[in-house]
């Protein structure tokens, strides 16, 4: 979906301390309407909690008809397990429970506007965490 604005600028020529002369010209301004998936376009999510994707309508001049969201070039809207809300503006993917089988590409496809991408890492509950020993240490 295209926005159609115009911007008009008003030029004024003053020919004398008593007369002048006005020219207006407009220019169209075209926006075209996009999803920007917030964080994007890489996700990192721990392994067990709940994944959740906010795609963002930029642009657009009217709510779209529909949001398909797709893991693999693959449509899960309706899929169990998955929560997909709409608004106006934007769109939310919910899944409780991730594990790393949903590690993957996911892709935010609005009716009305150019689709947007995000890849998603489900890191196991041992990546990326650090443990901190305490303890009194006894040098000889």
């Amino acid at each position: 979906m295209v926005q159609n604005r115009v911007r008009t600028i008003i030029l004024t020529k003053i020919t004398s301390s008593t007369s002048s002369t006005q020219k207006v010209l407009s220019f169209p301004i075209v926006s075209e309407a996009v999803a920007e998936i917030s964080g994007s376009p890489d996700l990192h999510i721990r392994a067990g909690s709940r994944m959740r994707i906010v795609c963002r309508l930029r642009h657009n001049t009217e709510p779209p008809d529909y949001v398909f969201w797709y893991h693999n070039q693959r449509m899960i809207n309706h899929d169990q397990g998955v929560l997909v809300t709409a608004d106006r503006t934007s769109s939310t993917l919910r899944i409780e429970d991730v594990d790393p089988s949903y590690s993957g590409n996911y892709t935010c496809y609005p009716s009305n506007a150019t689709p947007a991408y995000a890849n998603v890492h489900v890191l196991n509950a041992t990546e990326g965490t650090f443990i901190i020993v305490l303890g009194d240490f006894v040098g000889t």
